[in-house]
């Protein structure tokens, strides 16, 4: 492209060096008006990829954990006996203590939702029914379906969810012992 700009619209130079200066000039200029945009290009189409195989990845992983997991209805209410939220145990993630108030992290189709309400982990043992939904942590709940990778820390594991790659989740001493009993694989009867 730059020989044809500088064929068609150069004006004649006297010398060698200025057709060359001329030329590099029309390059880095042609260069920046085709490359970058290409380039921004490429990297939107590539993460536009990356989002739409995680997309694939959630859906495929609900069906999954629909069929197995426990689809069952975890109902928690507010003041008043009045529902707060209800949602599927298969749905999920974690939930964090913040002072009296509880984060519920959990998935709706594609997104993940924070939902805070207004109880103590107290409560919440007494209305959980699902095995799978265990306490880590003074401050935290699991859903073992979920978790990626644990990794063993002085004080006890570090668990990484997933969907939420950057929450590193910690099990302490007090949890370590139950939390190992689920790590242990299910001995088969013959």
């Amino acid at each position: 492209m730059a020989i044809i700009f500088e064929i068609a619209y150069s004006p004649p130079m006297r010398t060698l060096q200025e057709q060359i200066s001329e030329f590099l000039l029309t390059f880095w200029q042609i260069g920046l008006v085709v490359v970058v945009p290409y380039t921004l290009f490429l990297w939107y189409a590539q993460i536009k990829q990356k989002l739409s195989s995680f997309k694939e990845e959630i859906q495929y992983n609900i069906k999954n954990t629909g069929t197995e997991g426990n689809s069952e209805l975890l109902i928690l209410h507010g003041e008043n006996n009045k529902v707060v939220l209800a949602i599927k145990y298969n749905q999920l993630l974690y939930i964090k203590s913040a002072g009296n108030y509880l984060e519920l992290f959990y998935f709706t189709g594609e997104k993940i939702n924070k939902e805070l309400i207004r109880m103590s982990f107290k409560e919440l043992d007494e209305i959980i029914s699902d095995p799978k939904v265990i306490r880590v942590h003074r401050s935290y709940m699991v859903n073992t379906v979920y978790i990626n990778s644990a990794k063993k820390t002085k004080k006890g594991y570090a668990l990484n969810i997933q969907y939420i790659p950057e929450e590193k989740i910690p099990v302490s001493f007090g949890y370590k012992t139950e939390f190992e009993k689920i790590l242990q694989p299910k001995k088969m009867s013959h």
